[in-house]
């Protein structure tokens, strides 16, 4: 296809600098589109008796991710690609923390860059807990000035009293994860967090 074209395009080219007339453009050559891609897999193991159960199975897989590697989870359907239920998420590494502490997180949003024809979504802060992302309980959530990220403003936050890991991020930080289940363009571009953030209050008094 793509040599006919490039073939076609050399000789178009030739003919109008031969020619004394005006100009032709050569047709661009034509791109196929894919409309629908489908994809369909087996996999099946053989469990060997008398091992133990976490080499009891001869095969294994992992999900390769932005961040690292996932293996696959024996207690859940497993998918060739691997499945996020969230549309939008942000990831916070954090170095060093201790369990329980507050964090006090500075937000610098983007006003007005958000889509506004969409719903503002819900942000779900999560940690990693013992079996994958928790949200936090709404009492570790102890006060957010931006209304959900809307705005700039702080988020002050305390933490887990057991710090988890994930297996997919850097194990030289403690991660947090924001994330939306949908409509993410309705919430603005954010420009920087800081951490140690203090909110300030001028207060008229004599100039110096």
């Amino acid at each position: 296809h793509y040599e006919v074209a490039n073939l076609l395009f050399f000789q178009q080219l030739t003919a109008n600098a031969e020619a004394a007339g005006e100009l032709v453009k050569p047709p661009e050559p034509y791109v196929p589109k894919v409309k629908e891609l489908k994809l369909s897999y087996t996999s099946s193991a053989t469990r060997a008796s008398g091992v133990s159960t976490a080499s009891a199975y001869l095969l294994e897989g992992n999900y390769i991710t932005p961040f690292g590697a996932r293996p696959f989870s024996d207690t859940e359907a497993n998918y060739l690609i691997p499945k996020y239920d969230l549309e939008g998420e942000c990831y916070l590494g954090l170095s060093p923390v201790q369990p329980g502490q507050v964090l006090s997180l500075w937000f610098q949003m983007a006003e007005g860059s958000s889509t506004p024809d969409l719903s503002v979504p819900t942000v779900i802060w999560s940690y990693p807990g013992a079996t994958g992302w928790t949200p936090f309980p709404a009492r570790n959530l102890l006060r957010d000035t931006t209304q959900g990220l809307t705005r700039s403003g702080m988020v002050y936050l305390q933490l887990p009293k057991v710090l988890g890991t994930s297996p997919e991020l850097p194990s030289d930080s403690y991660w947090l994860r924001l994330g939306v289940a949908r409509d993410a363009a309705g919430l603005p571009l954010a420009i920087s967090v800081c951490t140690n953030g203090v909110s300030a209050v001028l207060a008229p008094g004599p100039r110096a």
